[in-house]
């Protein structure tokens, strides 16, 4: 596919654009090869990421090109869909059935970017033409079922698809995108009736029938975020939640990461997935912008569980995510803590116990609306830590745990402690082996800990949506949603009326 990209891209360069932005949006999106894509283009790798394939296109660009699309769900081409192949067996939005490129489109035209190129199957072509009247179509494959099509050759495939890049770029110009008139009433009929449950159960949810479930949106920015919300996956979900947290530097993970006694960062981080217990961590390293990011990585590309140091950050480096200098992580607030710490133990003063110091590290877990689990944890690990030291949070089945038959849990807190405890396969065992429910399983394991001087707490959700947030210090920052879609957050023991053990 870097080929075809490729083309696209000489072809827009030669019909006169100065600027091009690639947003990889298939499966991982992480398909696309950095090293041999064209130089003059910048590119999005990875997910989750707001409006998926319209990614970055808010930007100020002057053209959408669709590259490689597929017909709608039930449009008869190779591998028709509409972003969800398991979940959706037809979206509709105001009753006219629709696939991705509909969609997108009209969310470019809401930008007023005008969509000027769609490949993909004659059936593509033939779905969208009357959407798109003036765009450039190039059809590289003749649809003869599902999973069977005629090919073009993959040199006029090239060919045609740079014919095409330069006819839209030199028309761009004179291209009007019409925007859609909203509101909008975005309409899923699902391929089972217990996914039409399992979205009916969110607020703005409307039941049509027994297979279909709607939203009313006023835009189609958010028809399209109500799509990907519907679709996202727990993995993703949990992914999104700690990428936003690592950017923001009052938590110990990625930017606002503590010190080590050395004067830098070694960041740790994990994710996990309950169908199958694919999981992946790093370690002690410091470059990835969103470290969780890498962790995923770890588990989509490298073939193994754990990578650490310096081998981490290359590998890290080689599958193109972004990387940045070692003082865009420090903040004013961690090297006064660094330089306090340092000077307590210089004046050989007692430790007087506080939790800032060992706690901050970041998680999140969810379960989707497939009922899998997934659980993700980031950390900058202690202030003033000795160089190399690894904590709790990479460590799985300590601090990060997810299988669908239990528990997704992330924990925070001495991890030294976590570790020993083996803490999330504890309460897996307690669950799976001694019949217990989340909330006595994860509040015991958490309640045992502090007696034994580990300070600390989790937050976990089982595969029937019920979400525990134990813990054993004064205060744990804590934030969750249940069923009735309401948010909460507390961070201490009195923020709360009832009980941190939500059940169904």
């Amino acid at each position: 596919m870097t080929h075809e990209v490729n083309a696209v891209i000489e072809g827009l360069l030669e019909g006169g654009a100065t600027e091009i932005l690639v947003n990889d949006s298939h499966g991982p999106m992480t398909n696309l090869l950095p090293d041999l894509l064209h130089p003059a283009a910048d590119v999005i790798l990875g997910k989750p990421k707001r409006m998926n394939m319209a990614c970055g296109l808010a930007g100020g660009f002057d053209l959408f090109c669709m590259i490689g699309h597929h017909s709608r769900a039930g449009g008869g081409g190779v591998l028709s869909h509409t972003t969800n192949g398991f979940a959706f067996h037809e979206v509709r939005v105001n009753g006219v059935p629709c696939g991705e490129p509909a969609i997108y489109g009209a969310y470019a035209a809401e930008l007023g970017v005008p969509v000027g190129l769609i490949s993909g199957d004659d059936r593509t072509e033939a779905e969208n033409r009357p959407l798109f009247p003036d765009a450039q179509f190039a059809v590289v494959k003749h649809a003869m079922g599902e999973r069977a099509a005629r090919q073009v050759s993959v040199t006029r495939a090239r060919q045609l698809l740079r014919e095409k890049a330069q006819k839209a770029a030199h028309n761009s110009a004179i291209l009007a995108p019409v925007p859609p008139k909203g509101p909008f009433r975005a309409e899923f009929t699902v391929s089972r009736a217990v996914l039409a449950d399992q979205f009916a159960v969110l607020p703005p949810a409307i039941r049509v029938d027994p297979m279909t479930v709607a939203f009313d949106c006023a835009t189609m920015d958010e028809a399209g975020l109500t799509l990907l919300r519907q679709g996202a996956p727990a993995l993703d979900a949990v992914t999104a939640s700690v990428m936003a947290l690592e950017d923001d530097p009052l938590f110990n993970a990625g930017r606002g990461a503590v010190f080590t006694s050395d004067g830098t960062h070694e960041m740790d981080a994990a994710v996990m997935e309950g169908t199958t217990r694919a999981c992946g961590a790093i370690a002690g390293i410091c470059g990835p912008r969103h470290p969780v990011l890498a962790a995923r990585a770890v588990m989509e590309q490298s073939g193994h569980v754990l990578l650490a140091g310096e081998g981490a950050a290359r590998f890290c480096a080689s599958v193109g995510l972004e990387m940045m200098p070692p003082d865009w992580f420090g903040t004013p607030a961690r090297r006064e803590a660094l330089e306090a710490e340092l000077e307590r133990r210089r004046r050989n003063l007692p430790d007087d116990g506080d939790p800032a110091r060992k706690h901050g590290t970041v998680g999140a877990v969810a379960c989707d609306v497939h009922g899998h689990l997934a659980a993700a944890t980031s950390t900058g690990g202690m202030t003033a830590k000795r160089p190399g030291r690894v904590g709790d949070s990479p460590v799985i089945g300590a601090g990060t745990w997810a299988d669908d038959e239990t528990l997704a849990m992330s924990a925070t807190g001495h991890g030294e402690f976590f570790i020993r405890w083996a803490a999330g396969h504890e309460i897996d065992a307690r669950m799976r082996w001694a019949g217990q429910g989340l909330a006595r399983a994860a509040g015991d394991v958490v309640t045992e800990l502090g007696a034994r001087g580990g300070s600390g707490g989790l937050v976990a959700v089982d595969r029937h949506g019920n979400v525990a947030l134990p813990f054993n210090s004064p205060g744990m920052y804590r934030a969750w949603c249940d069923k009735s879609g309401e948010i909460r957050t507390a961070i201490f023991r009195a923020d709360v009326h009832g009980s941190d053990t939500l059940l169904e």
